[in-house]
């Protein structure tokens, strides 16, 4: 009987266990300071996956959480991302689901903006 309690135990521990996240793409800063990042988590959930985009050093050195990113969204795919000057990101053509988008973000002291646009010029 104490296998049986053993195996759910275990069974519980696999289903909680954290989700794949992986970097798909990144692009650097015009200084080259910093980076915008983005990550899918596989999340095997009510949602397969999720892209959350990051801004960090350019020399970051592990994939970020979740909960830090600007964006979250299950659709990618025609986004635009421009670096309009100093601190000023651009998202352009954003589509998909939006979960989640901070207008803001610090990176050290240096305070970075985004835009976004869910409108695709042609």
């Amino acid at each position: 009987m104490k296998i049986f309690y053993w195996l759910a135990c275990l069974c519980v521990l696999a289903a909680c266990s954290d989700p794949e996240r992986r970097v798909v793409s990144t692009k650097l800063s015009e200084d080259e300071k910093v980076a915008a990042v983005w990550v899918l988590t596989e999340t095997g959930a009510t949602v397969d996956f999720v892209f959350s985009l990051h801004i960090l050093q350019k020399d970051f050195d592990k994939v970020p959480q979740s909960e830090f990113a600007i964006l979250q969204t299950n659709n990618i795919d025609d986004i635009r991302l421009n670096w309009d000057g100093e601190g000023m990101l651009s998202l352009q053509c954003v589509g998909g689901k939006i979960y989640h988008f901070s207008n803001y973000t610090y990176v050290g002291d240096k305070r970075i903006t985004a835009n976004l646009n869910t409108e695709c010029e042609q």
